[in-house]
């Protein structure tokens, strides 16, 4: 069990945790390479979902990726699945924890903002190069 100040362990059998990009095992043996900002594209949608809104495009691989990881009946932490043909949202699970989505790629630190730029020439000698 992780410390309270640390992410929970999230198990599950079809995914390496270690890796980055989060690699998905098929039931072929074959891996999917999922990069983060489309791991984090998959549980926006989920939560999306899981609220009613239905509306919004799906991510590309969503349905082949969240039916693979939903295989593994030990992991609390499932994706949701939307029928648009029917309008049924199916949940199974807990959504991901932020701790956890923290944990496999941090937030990014704002950066300065630029010094202004100065120019050498007037607007009108600018605009001529």
């Amino acid at each position: 069990m992780a410390p309270l100040d640390q992410p929970p362990d999230i198990p599950n059998a079809f995914v390496d945790q270690s890796s980055n990009p989060v690699t998905l095992t098929r039931a072929d043996s074959s891996t999917v390479f999922t990069p983060l900002a489309l791991f984090h594209a998959y549980t926006k949608y989920d939560i999306d979902i899981r609220n009613g809104r239905t509306g919004g495009a799906v991510p590309v691989g969503y349905a082949e990726f969240a039916g693979r990881w939903n295989e593994d009946g030990n992991c609390p932490y499932r994706f949701s699945t939307f029928n648009s043909a029917t309008a049924v949202v199916t949940t199974v699970g807990a959504p991901f924890p932020a701790g956890f989505l923290n944990s496999i790629d941090p937030p990014s630190t704002p950066r300065a903002p630029m010094p202004p730029t100065t120019f050498k020439y007037t607007a009108g000698q600018n605009d001529l190069i």
